[in-house]
């Protein structure tokens, strides 16, 4: 989403179901489209039970990681699998809201984003101590220190081993080949630290 920054929002929209059986409701969800490669990644649905007599308010949550990522909004009846997509890029941030869509089975009035909710610059910068945009030939040997870092904050103030910090340095280079930024690939790189036993339990 460009112009913002990572963090979590919420995509709020007027929408109901339209045409045949408006009773049974839809399932509405949003696909994160990420940067630079052809991964979708589908998020949870939610349904509405709003009618074209009755439209109702939903809410939905998501994050972003990046500020190129985009994402779809999709919507499919109970029962079936996905029918259509809403937009093919949503534009949450235009300052008049309108109507987006209406066909045979789901109608949206307008729709805004909130956010970033509850960020932290504090403790975000404590993470990332030299910022997140490192010289190219640098930003590897800057992720491992960052790694390093909070792995060893993760295991209660051991330090990880080589073989961990090794381990999460390969989801970090896997983020980047899928196109993540510096600063998402580090996240995705956390990841491995929070799922250890060794953050898990006190060992």
């Amino acid at each position: 989403m460009e112009g913002k920054p990572p963090g979590k929002y919420i995509l709020r929209t007027r929408i109901a179901a339209a045409g045949k059986n408006q009773e049974k409701g839809r399932y509405i969800y949003l696909v994160r489209n990420i940067a630079q490669s052809s991964v979708k990644e589908p998020l949870p649905q939610f349904q509405t039970i709003g009618t074209m007599a009755e439209p109702e308010i939903l809410n939905m949550p998501f994050e972003t990681f990046d500020d190129q990522t985009t994402f779809t909004m999709r919507f499919r009846e109970p029962g079936e699998p996905q029918k259509a997509e809403l937009e093919d890029y949503i534009k949450p941030f235009a300052k008049n809201r309108k109507i987006l869509w209406y066909e045979e089975g789901i109608w949206v009035d307008w729709i805004e984003v909130i956010g970033p909710l509850n960020s932290n610059k504090n403790r975000y910068a404590e993470v990332f101590f030299q910022g997140t945009e490192p010289a190219a030939n640098t930003a590897d040997q800057y992720a491992e220190t960052i790694l390093k870092r909070f792995g060893e904050r993760a295991f209660r103030g051991k330090q990880p081993a080589a073989s961990d910090v090794d381990s999460a340095m390969k989801f970090y280079r896997m983020a980047k080949e899928n196109g993540r930024n510096f600063e998402a690939s580090v996240k995705e790189a956390m990841v491995y630290f929070m799922i250890s036993p060794r953050f898990l339990y006190a060992i």
